[in-house]
């Protein structure tokens, strides 16, 4: 029984032909580097540097923190990171500075919780209509706070806020929610904490038994359209009208790489 992410199912959503050859023929294809991927990864670890250090006592400056960000860019920077012709490295990285910088200056003193622990690693149990599956995900951060209530952090350097019905469609963070309070008994109280770093805005949502009991069952009925896709062995493309995908083709083509305005219009700081 594999173990299936949030992310594997928005693939078979998004093309189940690409959903084959990733996860089950496992077709290796080359990795494309691209800036908006490595200044979410930069400024997610300097991110974890910050709340790893209050959490251990110690509590770097804003110029502290800027400097930790340069210094991850510059010691991970490789030249063959692709970046838009209209920009340069030197906009991308003002830009994370800028993230570092909202964020920064939005929570300090940084008193409003404290952290249990970053890049927490989650196995929710799913399940519905007698059915389960075991999941994973990553949490940015899980913070408890002086009221006893978890919080669960994800960073986001998106240049867009999300609309409502995007937040009505949102199932990572739900997902999340399920795993924390099957995991600690005492989380009775939990929410979800979307910090968008380049607007210095957060988002804050709770959901309800009901709603997690509706995400499950829409989990659910992903994972049995992939299983029943596997014993028939029917997986379309989904990627275009008239698409053509096929394995002596895929390790040229983008099949199996994010959507173009996933690629170049979104960063998101943590991997799926």
């Amino acid at each position: 029984m594999p173990t299936y992410s949030n992310s594997r199912l928005n693939q078979f959503e998004d093309c189940p032909r690409a959903y084959k050859f990733k996860y089950i023929q496992r077709v290796k294809v080359k990795k494309v580097k691209n800036v908006y991927a490595f200044l979410g990864n930069q400024g997610h670890r300097t991110l974890e540097t910050l709340h790893n250090d209050l959490k251990n006592g110690k509590r770097n400056s804003l110029d502290d923190l800027l400097k930790v960000f340069s210094d991850l860019w510059d010691g991970n920077w490789t030249g063959d990171i692709q970046v838009p012709e209209e920009y340069s490295p030197k906009h991308f990285r003002r830009v994370g500075k800028r993230c570092i910088t909202n964020y920064y200056e939005s929570h300090e003193p940084f008193d409003r919780d404290r952290t249990v622990d970053t890049e927490l690693r989650l196995y929710p149990r799913v399940s519905a209509e007698s059915c389960k599956y075991k999941f994973r995900g990553y949490v940015d951060r899980l913070a408890l706070t002086p009221e006893g209530r978890y919080e669960i952090h994800d960073y986001k350097t998106s240049k867009n806020l999300p609309t409502r019905n995007q937040l009505g469609k949102e199932r990572q963070l739900a997902l999340y929610q399920l795993g924390v309070q099957q995991e600690y008994p005492d989380a009775d109280d939990v929410e979800l904490v979307w910090h968008y770093v380049r607007f210095g805005k957060d988002i804050r949502v709770s959901y309800f038994d009901k709603d997690i009991d509706r995400i499950q069952k829409d989990l659910v009925d992903v994972v049995r359209r992939i299983e029943r896709a596997r014993e028939e062995d029917d997986f379309p493309t989904m990627r275009g009208k008239g698409a053509t995908c096929n394995r002596e083709r895929i390790s040229s083509s983008n099949c199996l790489l994010p959507p173009a305005h996933f690629r170049i219009g979104l960063a998101i700081l943590t991997p799926n």
